[in-house]
């Protein structure tokens, strides 16, 4: 299936695998290493979304280091391009087709995790601030998550942590993950 950019869907699955498995390995500038590399299936679903006989591209170099590496891969389908966060340097990068990486926002708090909503707006964790936000249509940002009120153990563990993944499910609710791994936490949002 082609795109009206003439991008097909596996291409853009293709490019977030790459972008997915080069955060895993370390970072961007990591991929020369990776170069002979291959996507490796360990269900035969995955057939159904990717080629995975086409290499993991590196897309580009010099992002990611020791404050955090690159991930959150994000397709914006609207624009033809691929958001992702550069940790270390705190900013958000694109990625276009033919055009290469260039520097989206900065910075970004030390975003990580990107996921859009129902309505196409993106949300994002945010590492130096220890919470999820929005950007809505105007470029303005709405917090979605910044504390948690639980039992004192939960709520010690949001104070040391931050929220790296997110998830957005059909009612109005943000999921999120803290990077201890420990817990799943859950916002309700408007």
């Amino acid at each position: 299936m082609r795109a009206q950019n003439g991008i097909s869907r596996r291409h853009i699955l293709a490019l977030s695998a790459a972008a997915g498995s080069l955060a895993i390995g370390g970072g961007l500038r990591e991929a020369s290493g990776q170069a002979g590399k291959r996507i490796e299936r360990l269900d035969p679903g995955l057939d159904k979304v990717i080629d995975t006989s086409q290499p993991i591209r590196e897309l580009a170099s010099g992002m990611g280091g020791p404050l955090g590496s690159v991930e959150g891969p994000v397709w914006w389908k609207e624009g033809g391009y691929l958001l992702f966060s550069d940790i270390h340097n705190n900013r958000r990068m694109k990625y276009t087709p033919g055009q290469g990486v260039t520097v989206f926002q900065e910075p970004t708090n030390r975003a990580n995790g990107l996921t859009r909503d129902l309505q196409g707006r993106l949300v994002a964790c945010e590492q130096e601030t220890r919470r999820v936000t929005r950007q809505e249509q105007d470029g303005s940002i709405t917090v979605i998550a910044n504390s948690f009120q639980a039992s004192a153990s939960i709520g010690q563990m949001m104070s040391s942590s931050s929220p790296t993944a997110a998830s957005i499910s059909p009612t109005p609710m943000v999921t999120f993950f803290p990077n201890n791994g420990t817990c799943l936490l859950r916002a309700f949002i408007a």
